[in-house]
């Protein structure tokens, strides 16, 4: 009996695996979509951003690395944010889209070209997505992946 309980912990967690991996598939094929966007400058109007590091997954914390421009000049900083996936409550949509989660789950360094670095923590874990519209397929194609991962997630609004 003892044997058929861990087997069955063994293909839980194989499948618990397979599902976080989906998670991170569909996030970086839609920031693949994003950065192509970028290249149409007539019609993106989104902030853009080069992608230093893919969204991955580590100990069950998703992460992404992003260079971004800063605001006061013509510097640059990298910016990692990072949250645990178990702290995720929601996707939305404001024009990006986001992951809500639980208060200060999200944890953001920036580093500027001066090594200099800076933390901050929010409840919102932006996906740098805002291009595309009518895309309320990524929501449901989340949802479907958390919840076979064993997290629930809510869809909240979704505004383009």
């Amino acid at each position: 009996m003892k044997s058929i309980a861990t087997i069955l912990f063994f293909l839980n967690s194989v499948f618990a695996f397979s599902q976080t991996t989906k998670i991170i598939k569909i996030l970086n094929k839609e920031i693949a979509k994003e950065i192509i966007a970028q290249k149409d400058t007539i019609n993106y109007f989104g902030e853009k951003f080069d992608v230093i590091k893919n969204f991955s997954l580590e100990n069950n914390v998703l992460s992404i690395t992003l260079k971004r421009k800063s605001y006061y000049g013509e510097d640059f900083y990298n910016e990692i944010r990072q949250v645990e996936l178990c702290k995720i409550k929601r996707i939305v949509k404001d024009v990006n889209i986001i992951f809500e989660t639980e208060p200060n789950a999200v944890k953001i360094t920036q580093i500027n070209a001066h090594g200099e670095k800076s933390e901050k923590t929010t409840d919102m874990f932006f996906l740098q997505m805002s291009s595309e519209k009518q895309n309320e397929y990524v929501a449901d194609d989340l949802l479907v992946a958390f919840r076979k991962a064993g997290y629930t997630i809510e869809k909240g609004f979704w505004y383009d």
